[in-house]
C-alpha cells in the first residue's frame, strides 16, 4: 500500500500509538529485568558491569544504525527489521536456563533494541515537521503508556513473577505490529531530485558548535545519574522494604510527573529558558534529588522522589532532541540522533554502569550500603557539572542578548 493510499497514516497519529506501545514495553524491561537478574543469582555489583558492556557495544551499534538508516530508501523497513530481531532475541532470553546464556542474550538483546530509539525519534520528528504537528504530544503519549503499565505490571508481577516475559514479549509484539502502519519515511529528497551525498563527518563537525557541545555534555551528566537510578531503583526499593508493587507505583509517579511539562506553563517555562539554561536547571534539581534519595530510609520517600523526574526528563527528551534535529543537515537527521546524541547518552550510561557498579561493589565489600552511597555520590557529581558548565552557558546567553 503506497503512502498516497494510506490517508489516515499520512499524518503522524499512529506515532501516538507507537510511542504508547514501546513505552509499555520499556517500563517493564527497564524496571524489572535488573530485579529478575538478581533473583536468579546475578550479584548486584555485576549488574553494573553487564550494563557497562552493553553501553560499550551500543556505541558502535548506534553509529551503524545511523549510517544504515540515513542511506536506506525506507527507514520503516529498518525499524521493522530491528524490532523483529529484538523479538526473537527476547524470546530466546526468556527460554534459557543457563546463567551465562542469560547474560549473553541480555547483552545481545539490548545492543539490538537500545540504539533503535534515535531511529524512531528521528522518524517522529520528520513526520511531525512534515504535517505541522508538535513532537511533545507524541512523546507524552509514550509517557501515558509508561504510567499505565508501571502500575499494572507492578501489582501483576508482585502476585505472579512468572508473567514477566509474557508481558515483555506481548508488548514488544504490539510495538512491532504498530510499526507496520507508521507513515513512510525514506531518504531525504532534494527539490531538484539530486541525491544528497552521505558524509558522517558532517555529523561530528557539529561538535565545533560550542552550544551543541555544551548541550551534549550536560545531557551526558543527566544520563549518567539517571541511568544509574534506572538500573538500581528496583534493587534499592527492595532494600528499603518495598516490592514489585512499590516499584510500579514509583514508575507511575515518574511518568505522571512529566505531564505538566509537555503542555501549558511548564512547557512555556522551559522554552523561554532555552535548551541550555533548562539543562542547567535540571542538573541543579538533580543534586537535590540524589541527596534525598541517598539519605532516605523509607520506600514511601523513595517513591515520592520520582516526582522530580518530569521536570528533569522532559527538557532532555524533547528540547535536546529538537535542538539537534534543527542543527542537523537534512540528509543526516537520523545520524545526528544515533551517531551524535547516542554516544553521549551511552557514555553517561557507561560511566554509570561501570563506575556505579564498581562503587556499589566497593562499598558492599567494606560492609556499607553500596547502592545508597553510590546514589549519594551523584549529588556532588551533578554540582561539579553545574559549576564547570554554567559560566560558559551564561556568557553565551549574555553575548546573544547584546
Amino acid at each position: 500500500m503506497s503512502l498516497k493510499e494510506r490517508d489516515f497514516f499520512k499524518k503522524p497519529y499512529i506515532f501516538y500509538l507507537y510511542y504508547f506501545n514501546i513505552f509499555l514495553f520499556g517500563v517493564v524491561q527497564g524496571s524489572f529485568i535488573s530485579m529478575y537478574l538478581t533473583e536468579i543469582g546475578v550479584p548486584s555489583g555485576y549488574i553494573g558491569i553487564i550494563n557497562g558492556i552493553i553501553q560499550v557495544l551500543c556505541l558502535g551499534m548506534s553509529s551503524l544504525y545511523g549510517v544504515i538508516t540515513d542511506n536506506a530508501r525506507s527507514k520503516n523497513k529498518v525499524l521493522i527489521t530491528i524490532l523483529c530481531i529484538s523479538v526473537v532475541l527476547l524470546y530466546a532470553f526468556s527460554r534459557t536456563t543457563s546463567l551465562m546464556m542469560v547474560i549473553i542474550l541480555r547483552i545481545l538483546f539490548n545492543i539490538t533494541y537500545q540504539p533503535m530509539m534515535g531511529l524512531y525519534e528521528s522518524m517522529a520528528l520528520e513526520c511531525s515537521k512534515r504535517y505541522g504537528y508538535a513532537y511533545s504530544p507524541i512523546r507524552m503519549s509514550g509517557t501515558i503508556g509508561y504510567a499505565v503499565m508501571a502500575v499494572i505490571s507492578g501489582f501483576w508481577l508482585n502476585k505472579n513473577k512468572e508473567m514477566l516475559f509474557p508481558i515483555l514479549i506481548g508488548t514488544l509484539l504490539l510495538t512491532l505490529i504498530t510499526a507496520f502502519f507508521l507513515p513512510e519515511v525514506g531518504k531525504t529528497e532534494k527539490k531538484d531530485e539530486a541525491a544528497e551525498k552521505y558524509d558522517i563527518r558532517e555529523v561530528y563537525a557539529l561538535l565545533k558548535d560550542k552550544s551543541v557541545l555544551r548541550v551534549l555534555i550536560m545531557y551526558l551528566f543527566y544520563m549518567l545519574c539517571n541511568s544509574f537510578s534506572h538500573a538500581y531503583f528496583g534493587i534499592y526499593m527492595t532494600e528499603l522494604g518495598g516490592d514489585y508493587a512499590w516499584v510500579g507505583i514509583g514508575n507511575m509517579i515518574l511518568a505522571v510527573s512529566e505531564f505538566p511539562f509537555y503542555f501549558g506553563p511548564g512547557n512555556r517555562f522551559f522554552r523561554r529558558l532555552g535548551v541550555e539554561k533548562s539543562q542547567l536547571f535540571v542538573l541543579c534539581l538533580g543534586a537535590i534529588r540524589w541527596l534525598i534519595v541517598g539519605t532516605c530510609h523509607s520506600p514511601v520517600v523513595l517513591t515520592l522522589t520520582m516526582l522530580f523526574n518530569g521536570v528533569m526528563l522532559v527538557p532532555n527528551a524533547t528540547l535536546v532532541v529538537e535542538f539537534l534535529s534543527e542543527k542537523a543537515p537534512e540528509n543526516l537527521k537520523s545520524s545526528v540522533q544515533t551517531a551524535l546524541r547516542a554516544p553521549f547518552s551511552t557514555a553517561g550510561n557507561l560511566i554509570a554502569s561501570f563506575g556505579g557498579g564498581a562503587l556499589v561493589g566497593l562499598f558492599n565489600g567494606m560492609g556499607l550500603d553500596g547502592v545508597r552511597l553510590a546514589y549519594l555520590c551523584c549529588a556532588p557529581l551533578t554540582l561539579v557539572a553545574v559549576l564547570l558548565i554554567a559560566p560558559s552557558v551564561l556568557r553565551s546567553a549574555k553575548a546573544k542578548a547584546e
